[in-house]
């Protein structure tokens, strides 16, 4: 999300909820998928979400599809927060033999209940069945969910993991702060 509160000008801007701000703000949302190693850092596809376009599922299964069938990508892990694990998503994951390591939010129906539900322990692992019909390996760490179908990854490998996310999150952070991404607001 990018929040653009003063344009006028700008086509495609709409109200997006932030999860920064928690609350709804005028900007646009960005779908990336990026690359990394760990330290490096590539973007391989940027799409604009537009309201009354497609999803941004919709938009991140074609960034996917485009690894896949232009890039032939093979990716050790696909990574992404709680906003993406629809089943659509997760199905074509695994149908192109990929793993997947993504954040869930707390009413995610885990084995018929609702993740918040399920164990008051804020630290635990287990496996069953999302809502969809994928079976995977969730591990709560504190007050994160986090799922893989990998069933045999650890939970401690699976928290590792996860920190990657953070370091594509930074991707987002330098077009913001160095590239002066949200200071613009071309009023004209």
């Amino acid at each position: 999300m990018v929040p653009k509160p003063f344009a006028t000008a700008w086509e495609g801007l709409a109200w997006v909820f932030s999860s920064q701000e928690r609350k709804p703000v005028y900007g646009f949302s960005l779908v990336l998928l990026i690359w990394t190693n760990g330290t490096r850092r590539i973007p391989l596809g940027v799409r604009l979400w537009r309201r009354g376009g497609p999803s941004k599922i919709e938009l991140a299964l074609a960034l996917l599809s485009y690894v896949r069938n232009r890039l032939h990508g093979d990716p050790e892990y696909v990574l992404f927060d709680g906003w993406y694990p629809s089943k659509q998503l997760l199905q074509r994951i695994r149908d192109y033999g990929w793993y997947v390591i993504c954040r869930l939010k707390k009413n995610r129906r885990f084995n018929g209940q609702a993740l918040r539900a399920y164990r008051r322990h804020p630290y635990w692992t287990d496996s069953g069945w999302l809502t969809g019909g994928l079976k995977v390996v969730v591990v709560r760490d504190g007050a994160t969910y986090y799922a893989t179908h990998r069933l045999t990854l650890p939970a401690a490998e699976v928290r590792r993991l996860s920190r990657v996310r953070m370091q594509i999150e930074e991707v987002m952070r330098v077009c913001k702060d160095q590239l002066s991404l949200s200071d613009c607001q071309a009023r004209s």
